[in-house]
């Protein structure tokens, strides 16, 4: 079991790689019909991952998908919050943070330098196969606008569907 500061995308992003040859080579299962399901930053794994594959259908959830770490400055208590708990992970290895579910977390400066640099949108940009987008229209966490720029950004994909919760958080 890794600490949580093993937590930044390009390690998540191998670990869903290695999941799917695991099936792969466990399963009975035909690659050219596997799809990909997010939730909130799986959906922002997700649009990343299907860059590098053929991935005929793909699920996202509440995706925290702008690009850059904007989205996440809120979530951390806002600008200058995020700052400070950066320079905290920069200078002392990582930057403990609670979120508004109770769950502690240690965040390291290659967790904020990574989603700096991530590009989710770029991604969705490409992306071809069918997509739908899942959310709830009170959502505070991963606002509606952010989920119906994924499906704006989409503009290749062969089918895009948005499927909105109303009243939902």
């Amino acid at each position: 079991r890794e600490p949580f500061t093993h937590n930044y995308l390009s390690n998540m992003l191998t670990d869903i790689q290695a999941a799917q040859q695991f099936a792969q080579q466990r399963l009975n299962i035909d690659p050219k019909r596997v799809g990909l399901l997010g939730f909130s930053m799986g959906g922002r794994l997700s649009l990343t991952y299907a860059d590098q594959g053929s991935f005929p259908v793909m699920g996202l959830w509440a995706p925290s998908a702008m690009n850059g770490a904007n989205n996440l400055h809120r979530f951390l208590g806002g600008d200058e919050a995020y700052r400070k708990l950066r320079e905290q992970a920069k200078t002392q290895g990582f930057a403990p943070f609670t979120t508004a579910w109770g769950q502690d977390q240690q965040l390291s400066l290659q967790w904020f330098e990574e989603l700096e640099r991530s590009n989710p949108l770029t991604y969705a940009q490409r992306y071809s196969g069918h997509l739908m987008v899942l959310y709830g229209d009170q959502d505070i966490v991963i606002p509606p606008a952010i989920s119906e720029s994924v499906l704006s950004a989409a503009s290749e994909a062969r089918s895009r569907t948005r499927h909105v919760i109303e009243g939902a958080d």
